[in-house]
């Protein structure tokens, strides 16, 4: 019999009805993070010295971390030099408060250890040549839970779940002085991303017909990332920076297959189905617009803030604007601690009585860091906690449950001057 046929004959049969009502109330949360988090723009904070002081780095920029920041840092730079980070530990906690059965919370949690920054400046006199690699965004998830009794008709339930989402950015920047105050720069950076993901669930019913079903999904993006720059020092105290970024994708691909089997054991009948789809739709990113500004008020302290806006590409989703601020103070010339706040704010809109199937959580984060100078290096070492509150529907229509979520992330890095 074929699957379709099977299909057919099987929805006619009480024990079918009874599976379809425990699947819209639980099977739907197994689809909650399709695509991984590429709602937030500020999930990582890249570099060293940046993501210490929270990302508020435009009118900073001068190491290599200004590829990324403010291409037109660089040219401010001190000397040719190299620098890494590694973000030693990675964790993001999601929490579905209440999703299950009104009782039950549904937690996902995502880790990581990967470096999420590489560069290098070679300077030319007013010229600064720089290549960069950066991860902007990374996630490993896991999930592998077992509940009881969820329903009147189901007595288990079990998800297994691993996905793995990731961006890379890598391309070079090239920045110079017009003046002893005024820069310009642009960073051309190469952007892929892969999204990975595979879920296995088991449902068994009081009945003991039991549901197998599988999801699988894969998607590619390849595209370009042009970061066009400017910045301006007002004396030796304050000093203006502007960033520009348009990515934009060259190709994609995306691919979804989900085959599942019913057994029946009250008809001894068995049916099963393969659902697949694939598509070479190509999202349309925001553009970024960063207006920055950076105060010292004397040689051994630094304030700084960024204002991020975020032009939505696509109808569905919001504008957004973050902000970041963050300090640095010297102790002497080779020990310094750094401080940082920032905001990560949703780009979905906000969960309400007219939207279904959404998700909407906007998330504060905070940093901390102590770096150590010598004559031609530099070692940093520090902590970057987010957290927010919001609300999910998770079962695709407009019921909402409560949400929360944690993210840290633990940085080494050192830079090397020549």
């Amino acid at each position: 019999m074929k699957a379709k046929q099977i299909r057919i004959a099987l929805r006619s049969k009480p024990v079918f009805k009874k599976i379809i009502l425990a699947l819209l109330i639980l099977a739907g949360s197994g689809s909650l993070s399709v695509y991984g988090d590429i709602y937030h723009y500020k999930n990582f904070v890249a570099g060293a010295r940046s993501a210490l002081m929270g990302g508020a780095y435009s009118a900073i920029s001068d190491d290599a971390a200004g590829a990324y920041y403010n291409p037109a840092g660089i040219a401010f730079s001190f000397g040719d030099s190299l620098s890494g980070s590694a973000n030693a530990f990675h964790n993001v906690n999601t929490k579905y408060k209440k999703a299950i059965k009104q009782t039950y919370d549904w937690e996902r949690e995502s880790s990581a250890l990967l470096p999420n920054f590489f560069g290098m400046i070679k300077k030319y006199g007013k010229t600064a040549l720089a290549i960069s690699y950066v991860v902007p965004e990374t996630q490993i998830e896991h999930q592998d839970q077992t509940y009881l009794n969820p329903s009147a008709d189901l007595s288990k339930y079990n998800i297994s779940l691993h996905s793995e989402d990731s961006v890379y950015m890598v391309g070079p920047s090239l920045s110079r002085k017009i003046s002893e105050s005024f820069s310009v720069g642009m960073s051309l950076h190469y952007y892929y991303r892969e999204f990975r993901s595979q879920q296995n669930e088991y449902l068994e019913f009081t009945n003991s017909s039991t549901r197998l079903n599988y999801k699988s999904t894969k998607v590619i993006e390849h595209g370009i990332s042009p970061r066009l720059g400017m910045q301006f020092n007002m004396g030796d105290t304050l000093v203006f920076g502007l960033m520009y970024d348009q990515t934009t994708l060259t190709s994609a691909s995306y691919s979804y297959n989900n085959p599942y089997s019913i057994y029946d054991s009250a008809n001894s009948s068995l049916g099963t189905e393969l659902n697949s789809e694939s598509n070479s739709n190509q999202r349309k990113l925001p553009s970024q617009l960063t207006m920055g500004m950076a105060y010292y008020p004397t040689p051994f302290m630094l304030f700084s803030t960024d204002l991020d806006y975020y032009k939505a590409g696509e109808s569905t989703l919001e504008d957004v604007l973050n902000i970041s601020m963050g300090s640095e103070i010297f102790f002497d010339a080779k020990n310094s601690i750094r401080f940082g706040l920032f905001t990560n704010n949703d780009s979905r809109p906000a969960v309400s009585s007219s939207t279904s199937g959404n998700e909407h959580i906007d998330m504060m984060g905070y940093s901390f860091g102590y770096a150590s100078y010598s004559r031609s290096s530099s070692l940093t070492i520090g902590a970057v906690y987010s957290s927010g509150d919001g609300k999910s529907q998770i079962y695709g229509d407009a019921d909402s449950r409560d949400m929360h979520r944690e993210s840290l992330t633990m940085v080494f890095a050192a830079t090397y001057n020549y």
